[in-house]
């Protein structure tokens, strides 16, 4: 009787389970923990002759400015009036947010506030979101008050180097 030919079958096994059981139960990314340091002011009146960091502070000197308000609160995922789109309307939302701290950081633009205000609805996610966008463009000046996010823009610019005609910088 003729014997068949024996097939390398761990071989095989090796060549096909080995990457698909490496890509379920491989080596799990490394988590690096971030932390933001965010100063909320106080709740309380401000003492004449005393800086203090407080809310009465921060609405007086956004007083004089004009405020570009965006509305986070409304539509909200789920709401049976939009359906589907309120998932689209908080990205366009969101999109609008960082195209204007874009524009306004870049330009320095003081004559304007923008102001997010978050709603009911609203998960810490979006926070983080908006906090991300200050850190990012390495604005100095933003605030959380009251469900809302505010951002203040840079006053100075950077000062232009002067090179003299010899070649030496100053």
């Amino acid at each position: 009787m003729k014997k068949g030919k024996l097939l390398y079958v761990p071989g095989l096994i090796s060549l096909i389970g080995l990457p698909v059981l490496l890509f379920f139960m491989g080596p799990e990314d490394r988590v690096y923990p971030t932390a933001i340091r965010l100063n909320l002011p106080s709740d309380k009146k401000d003492i004449p002759g005393i800086m203090a960091y407080t809310e009465d502070g921060v609405y007086r000197s956004i007083k004089d400015k004009k405020i570009v308000t965006v509305d986070m609160a409304e539509p909200f995922i789920g709401d049976p009036e939009y359906g589907e789109q309120a998932d689209y309307l908080l990205d366009r939302k969101l999109h609008f947010i960082t195209h204007e701290v874009e524009r306004m950081q870049f330009t320095y633009d003081t004559s304007m506030i923008l102001k997010a205000r978050l709603g009911r609805k609203s998960t810490y996610g979006d926070f983080v979101r908006l906090i991300n966008h200050a850190l990012l463009y390495k604005m100095l000046k933003f605030v959380y008050i009251d469900d809302c996010v505010y951002y203040f823009f840079d006053t100075t610019p950077p000062q232009d180097r002067e090179i003299e005609l010899d070649g030496n910088e100053q």
